[in-house]
């Protein structure tokens, strides 16, 4: 078999394996609280662009990755596959740079053992899965990366246009996109000064400055809305002031700390992490400034995430973690590059293989059965025990629908934003028999007034649920069982006059 037929046929492994991890049991995990606030702002998107097109902007979220989410759900009838397939593709486009950066500036094979590993990682393939704008905001860095090393082999002005737009565009899918700008000093340390000259070296600072200002110049464009003002605003929610540093710098730096020593065993396996560490000890020795700049381009962010993070989840780092996961494959590489062996090819895949079984494990789980993959504490509780996780609201819309086929009705959610009634309006859209309302736990007047007129419904999170009068159970959804043994669940009543 010739070399070209062996790159086709890894590759054709590469994108098989990368489908089959993520389009198999995509929507078997129930929909996320910020999944169903997106899928809700994409479906208002669809339905009247002029006047809904800068709707996320109201929460502080900008808004590319609900402008593309919005196409797909005009496509496919169910909502949450659908944008769950756009973070699918945004994987994919991840994975296709991995292999571009590895035979533009390492070798075609770093490239493809690169992207095996990141359609693998546990990381990487439960990100994947979830309509969440992580996965497009990884793509974006990574592509950024790439250009900007362009340049510092070759400074022109299409790669100049086109890492501008790309940086714009990672802000536009999420405002953490800035860590790119921040992080784009560093690619410059990966030039050759002896080849460039002082002339081309100056080029490569006004090109990567000039790229900068097209990218900052398209998030400004987000200016047209009124509610811009709400970006700004909404970081204080997220980020602590820089001023904290003086006073406590290792808090929240060392609890941050304590996160990773969770996350990244379980979810980019000890396998993959020995292999970044040893990737560093050989950008070191090798004097290889191009990995060293790619490291850099996932640490720095990382670093100030830790630093000045509020909250800190494991999606918040996707993006810095994809150039950590290349560089692990570059340290396979550059390993069986010093054994003597003659037929590389099967003895090279059989070390990776051996090396991806926990990975292989946990996306087994994530695959067939979701809750019992072995995530982190924090993850798990946010996204299959807690209220945050949509268990239930799918058989509700349908139940609804069909008590609504023939007559109106109302349906009353304890809560306003994000989970109820988000995730149950995403099913409900459209359909005039069916009105919603919002409420606390504790239902008013008003809404046993309604259950004398029309049939009338209740959805309250057991965990929240107040006393009511005149409530009829007809069904509970609950949630995975969490460490103590009060299990949370979603509670479905009918409202009687």
């Amino acid at each position: 078999m010739t070399g070209k037929k062996i790159f086709l046929v890894l590759l054709g492994v590469i994108f098989l394996t990368y489908f089959i991890l993520r389009i198999q049991g995509l929507t078997l995990q129930p929909v996320f609280c910020d999944e169903a606030i997106y899928i809700h702002w994409a479906q208002e998107i669809l339905e009247n662009l002029r006047l809904n097109a800068f709707i996320p902007l109201t929460d502080g979220k900008t808004p590319l990755f609900m402008w593309l989410m919005a196409p797909l759900l005009g496509i496919f009838s169910d909502p949450l596959f659908a944008g769950r397939v756009l973070s699918v593709l945004s994987g994919l486009a991840t994975v296709i740079g991995t292999l571009v950066l590895g035979k533009k500036f390492f070798n075609i094979h770093v490239g493809l053992i690169s992207a095996f590993l990141l359609s693998t990682i546990p990381f990487t393939v439960f990100f994947d899965k979830l309509a969440l704008a992580d996965s497009m905001l990884a793509a974006f860095s990574l592509w950024s990366l790439i250009l900007a090393l362009s340049l510092t082999q070759k400074v022109s002005i299409k790669d100049i246009l086109l890492l501008g737009l790309t940086l714009g565009a990672g802000v536009l899918v999420k405002t953490p996109g800035f860590f790119s700008f921040l992080v784009l000093p560093f690619v410059i340390i990966a030039a050759k000064f002896r080849d460039l000259g002082s002339k081309n070296v100056l080029k490569l600072i006004a090109g990567l400055a000039v790229s900068a200002g097209v990218g900052f110049g398209i998030y400004n464009l987000l200016r047209f809305s009124p509610d811009f003002v709400n970006l700004s605003t909404r970081d204080r929610d997220y980020y602590f002031p820089l001023t904290r540093l003086l006073q406590t710098p290792l808090n929240p730096f060392l609890g941050h700390l304590g996160d990773l020593a969770d996350w990244l065993p379980k979810m980019l396996t000890w396998p993959v992490i020995v292999l970044v560490i040893v990737s560093v000890g050989l950008s070191i020795y090798k004097k290889n400034r191009v990995s060293l700049a790619i490291f850099l381009w996932g640490l720095v962010p990382l670093l100030v995430e830790m630093l000045l993070l509020k909250t800190f989840t494991a999606r918040y780092i996707l993006f810095c973690i994809i150039p950590m996961i290349f560089l692990a494959g570059w340290a396979i590489d550059a390993f069986y590059g010093l054994l003597p062996i003659r037929r590389k090819i099967v003895p090279l895949i059989a070390m990776i293989v051996l090396l991806m079984i926990p990975a292989f494990l946990f996306d087994y789980y994530l695959m067939t059965n979701p809750q019992e993959a072995p995530l982190p504490r924090e993850e798990r509780h946010g996204y299959f025990e807690d209220w945050t996780a949509g268990y239930g609201l799918k058989e509700i819309a349908g139940i609804l629908k069909g008590a609504a086929a023939s007559q109106e009705i109302l349906v009353v959610t304890e809560g306003s934003f994000g989970t109820l009634p988000d995730g149950l309006d995403i099913y409900l859209k459209n359909d005039p028999n069916i009105e919603i309302w919002y409420s606390t736990s504790t239902l008013i007047s008003d809404v046993y007034h309604m259950a004398k007129l029309e049939p009338t419904y209740f959805i309250v999170n057991k965990s929240r649920l107040a006393f009511n009068r005149n409530l009829k159970l007809l069904n509970e959804y609950p949630r995975a069982l969490g460490p103590g043994l009060v299990r949370d669940g979603l509670m479905f009543y009918r409202v009687l006059p």
